[in-house]
């Protein structure tokens, strides 16, 4: 489940054949980072497993050392998983390893996602921690489609 949530937190808009994108919802104050879009290659996410292509666009300001990914993932309004995970650990198998610089930023990765059963209509709502600054710096929620 941890990879699956990476893949839609460093996640928000979904590519069929052609990239479509799903909105990022904000919820709550983002002080550094603005993630503009998430591209997951296939969608819908298949259900059976297998690899996700995500891509992230975003700016930051002031950079990020490092910190803490708190997530809570829900499947039709009942949550699943509520879990943390090290960002800078995860981003270090990624095209943009920690430390990022301030200024625009674009991350790609691939995930092996597990066989999830339940096909349907997910979500996932991110926090970021910044360790330096012991606070959140950024909370986006995305809505999307298992099948």
């Amino acid at each position: 489940m941890k990879t699956l949530l990476l893949a839609c937190i460093l996640l928000a808009g979904i590519c069929f054949s052609f990239c479509t994108r799903l909105p990022v919802d904000p919820c709550g104050a983002n002080l550094d980072i603005d993630v503009t879009a998430v591209d997951l290659d296939p969608y819908p996410v298949p259900s059976q497993g297998g690899d996700l292509n995500i891509t992230i666009t975003g700016s930051l300001d002031g950079g990020f050392a490092g910190g803490m990914l708190r997530y809570t993932l829900t499947y039709y309004g009942i949550t699943v998983v509520q879990s943390k995970l090290d960002i800078c650990d995860s981003l270090a198998q990624s095209s943009t390893p920690c430390p990022l610089p301030s200024g625009p930023f674009t991350i790609t990765t691939t995930r092996t996602l597990p066989a999830i059963p339940e096909a349907g209509e997910w979500k996932i709502e991110a926090k970021i921690i910044d360790s330096a600054k012991q606070e959140d710096v950024a909370c986006y929620a995305v809505q999307f489609t298992m099948g």
